[in-house]
């Protein structure tokens, strides 16, 4: 069908539609955290990885500045029913 639209000279239009999410805010808020504390691992493991030398580098300052958030609260706790679609 669409290579006979092409050679007809007609362009072909495809609309691409954006997935609804489905998921309720409880479900993707447990997903974003532990997103976030599997990044905060990753980053700790590089981190204990950076030469002495670098101690001090841009990288090894966010780095700290990232471990040192505390996100066990955010594992505990959930979203207040009533904010997004529950």
């Amino acid at each position: 069908m669409k290579e006979r639209l092409r050679t007809e000279g007609r362009q072909v239009v495809v609309h691409y539609r954006k997935p609804k999410e489905e998921r309720s805010m409880r479900k993707r808020w447990r997903r974003h955290v532990a997103a976030l504390v599997e990044i905060q691992e990753q980053v700790r493991d590089r981190r204990d990885r950076v030469p002495p030398n670098l101690e001090d580098s841009p990288y090894a300052r966010a780095a700290d500045a990232f471990l040192s958030i505390d996100l066990s609260e955010l594992e505990v706790n959930d979203p207040p029913l009533g904010y997004g679609r529950d």
